[in-house]
């Protein structure tokens, strides 16, 4: 995943990345990683996405956690896929 690299972590294979919903139909992402440091541990995705008949979208934004320890700044980091 693009986004990760670009704040220096190591890249997140696509298929260990599983989207799921709540109950409510809010999307969420789950990141099944086998590596040390799971970006899901680190970092907030939020996902937003949209449809109609002919045309999907989503927007992706990950957001490093205030707690996950980095001692840069405020400890808020963005990226987008």
């Amino acid at each position: 995943m693009k986004a990760l690299s670009c704040v220096g972590e190591e890249p997140v294979e696509y298929r260990e990345i599983e989207i799921l919903k709540y109950q409510s139909g809010v999307p969420y992402v789950t990141i099944h990683s086998d590596g040390p440091m799971n970006p899901g541990n680190q970092y907030d995705i939020s996902l937003s996405i949209s449809h109609s008949k002919t045309t999907a979208m989503a927007v992706v934004l990950i957001t490093r956690r205030a707690d996950s320890g980095t001692g840069e700044g405020n400890g808020r980091s963005t990226g987008g896929i």
